[in-house]
């Protein structure tokens, strides 16, 4: 009778659930996955986010700047459309397209702080030449928005050294200032409240057929 009453005393000790041991244990397995399961949560969170802000520069910079660099480098030398720039907005002429036919014209890349975009506005050779005309065109199209800062600068040849320099803007009437070897281009902008800046090379060939000389 007592063994009878001992076995059942062990059956109902083990019914009562896991012991501490077992307890403890568990927790530790379970946070361990946890750990595991939020760090592969977060790496697949962080490349997202990433493909997501190189889609935006692709969308907002980059192609922007493939646009710029294909009409710099197909830049032409006209007297009457000389290439003019400052720190932030540079005209140039160039080959435009009206009514589904490219035409002799004047290129402008600009950039609008009322709208934080990079501007390029294109008109015919007649309607740069009349300024009345060229006002009532408009602001032209905008390839890039949220942008803070685009920023210009020009290689020059200093043709009493013969050394390249850089400057911020690109007058006409200097000597030197005929088409600029070169353009560096640089634009910022804020995504997520990190600031990314994106810089660019471009480099013309009829600027750089012309006298050559070494950077200083």
């Amino acid at each position: 009778m007592k063994l009878y009453s001992d076995r059942k005393k062990k059956q109902r000790v083990s019914e009562k659930g896991f012991t501490l041991l077992e307890v403890l244990i568990s927790a530790a397995i379970v946070s361990v996955l946890s750990v595991v399961i939020y760090a592969v949560f977060s790496s697949g969170v962080t490349i997202w986010k990433k493909a997501r802000e190189m889609r935006f520069l692709e969308k907002n910079v980059f192609g922007s700047l493939r646009e710029l660099t294909v009409d710099l480098r197909n830049c032409l030398k006209i007297t009457t459309l000389p290439v003019t720039g400052g720190s932030d907005r540079i005209s140039f002429p160039g080959l435009v397209k009206k009514n589904a036919e490219k035409e002799l014209g004047l290129i402008t890349y600009y950039f609008d702080e009322d709208s934080s975009s990079i501007i390029k506005s294109a008109e015919t050779y007649a309607e740069a030449l009349n300024e009345e005309e060229s006002e009532e065109k408009g602001i032209g199209k905008a390839l890039a928005g949220n942008i803070n800062r685009f920023s210009l600068s020009y290689c020059y040849l200093d043709t009493d050294t013969g050394l390249y320099g850089w400057r911020d803007d690109w007058e006409p009437e200097d000597d030197s200032a005929e088409i600029p070897r070169a353009v560096k281009v640089l634009v910022e902008l804020d995504k997520g409240g990190r600031k990314i800046s994106v810089e660019k090379l471009i480099l013309i060939p009829i600027g750089l057929s012309a006298r050559k000389g070494s950077f200083k």
